[in-house]
């Protein structure tokens, strides 16, 4: 599933988006809110494919201008529904 916003577009994780995630990660105002912990992109990798098995309840949120990756959004099973 993909949401669209005139902004935003909230899509699933893909491997491709390891660096962008790795980037956020390590701000610090979002390390303390964050409960992922990833210390290489070679963590951020492999965090990412994960996710990616998952995509029915973990989505990227992405800018649509750039492309680039800014944050995550968790779903709560049940809340979407065709």
């Amino acid at each position: 599933m993909i949401l669209e916003t005139n902004r935003l577009i909230l899509r699933p994780f893909t491997e491709n988006d390891a660096a962008d995630a790795f980037e956020y990660l390590h701000e610090p105002m979002v390390r303390c809110f964050e409960d992922m912990r990833i210390n290489s992109l070679k963590e951020a990798a492999d965090a990412m494919l994960e996710r990616a098995k998952d995509s029915e309840y973990y989505f990227a949120i992405v800018l649509k201008e750039n492309g680039k990756v800014i944050g995550r959004n968790r779903g709560i099973r049940g809340w979407l529904r065709d």
